[in-house]
């Protein structure tokens, strides 16, 4: 099985790049919102990954 992480910046985003790289026929195993960037935690963007 072939496993790959996607982010982006929507839960949507993440699930048409997952289906356009992998096919309709892909499984997600987990999706989980998260923090990235900003400075000691303030001003971070929430993204998305898929696994």
């Amino acid at each position: 099985m072939r496993v790959k992480r996607f982010v982006a910046d929507t839960a949507q985003q993440a699930i048409a790049r997952v289906k356009r790289d992998l096919g309709d026929d892909a499984l997600i195993l987990h999706s989980r919102p998260f923090k990235e960037g900003g400075f000691l935690g303030l001003f971070a963007k929430r993204r998305y990954e898929v696994l």
